[in-house]
């Protein structure tokens, strides 16, 4: 079996390429997997979104997590719950850093191949997205020791992988969403929302492939069919910021990357990430990240030795 640390290198390893999501989560006959994973060195899981629903266990730590809309905050023992394609971001506890497993899998995996009744007024809105969830479910609320029991027998199923273990899996799926069911953690969807997510998708997309560039909000306003003023308040109810404030933010995101993997000069990255001056970049970067960027590589350079 994996370690924690094992698979938490893996993870990051494949997305250090590339901010938004490209994990390859299971494989064809199975797509279902389960990660570990902390915010020590990036305290942000960047604003992305990705086509297989994820539910999130806090083992310890404390975080905030903006799931479309909705801004909550979660504590050791919460579980979130990420619907397919919704759009979120993780930003960790400065002083209680989040530690964190999650279980991603592809819910086209509870297909019925016959059109019985749970397929087709429980699984099918499911899969179109018709259905939204209430995005955390509290240690103390009514209902949540039947989810967190249904949860944590999923990960001992998937963890002990014994002989047939994927018919208990699929088995234990329908019963953690059966309690989500029960606890009224689960809704039909608004046609409205559904297409303000698909257009700060699409934003979202084209800003993490061009964030070397200069942006507009005119630009995202028009490629989205929005006015820009309608434009940016939905860019910020959904990302909780201003659109120059994520792209900057992403931007020094990506800096860390190559701070990292890289013996590029400051001057050098902050050109690649697409800041005009060199001096701007340190000062973002301090003020966000509580350092300059040297001193960013040397701390981590030091702890890789000590650690």
């Amino acid at each position: 079996m994996e370690t924690a640390n094992q698979n938490e290198r893996e993870v990051k390893e494949k997305v250090t390429d590339k901010l938004e999501e490209i994990v390859k989560h299971g494989d064809k006959f199975l797509p279902f997997s389960r990660y570990f994973g902390d915010c020590r060195i990036f305290k942000d899981v960047y604003t992305h979104w990705h086509k297989e629903m994820e539910c999130i266990y806090i083992r310890r730590g404390r975080g905030t997590f903006q799931i479309n809309k909705a801004t909550v905050v979660g504590r050791e023992g919460d579980l979130i719950l990420i619907e397919k394609e919704a759009i979120h971001h993780i930003r960790s506890s400065r002083r209680d850093i989040l530690h964190f497993e999650s279980i991603v899998f592809d819910l086209k995996m509870m297909q019925c191949v016959i059109e019985d009744l749970c397929q087709i007024a429980f699984v099918e809105p499911l899969i179109k997205k018709k259905v939204t969830f209430n995005p955390i479910v509290r240690t103390g609320d009514d209902g949540y020791q039947e989810i967190s029991q249904a949860f944590f027998y999923i990960l001992k199923i998937y963890q002990e992988k014994e002989a047939y273990y994927y018919v208990a899996l699929k088995a234990a799926l329908f019963q953690f969403f059966y309690q989500l069911l029960r606890g009224g953690y689960m809704e039909m969807a608004q046609e409205e929302e559904t297409r303000q997510i698909e257009a700060i998708k699409m934003v979202l997309d084209y800003i993490h492939a061009h964030y070397s560039e200069s942006i507009t909000a005119k630009e995202m306003a028009d490629m989205v069919h929005y006015s820009e003023y309608h434009f940016m308040k939905l860019f910020k109810v959904y990302t909780g910021k201003t659109l120059i404030s994520y792209i900057n933010e992403y931007r020094i995101e990506r800096s860390k990357y190559e701070l990292l993997k890289t013996n590029q000069t400051i001057d050098e990255i902050a050109d690649q990430v697409g800041f005009c001056t060199t001096s701007y970049y340190i000062q973002l970067f301090q003020r966000i990240e509580g350092v300059t960027p040297n001193k960013f590589r040397k701390e981590q350079v030091l702890e890789g030795i000590h650690s």
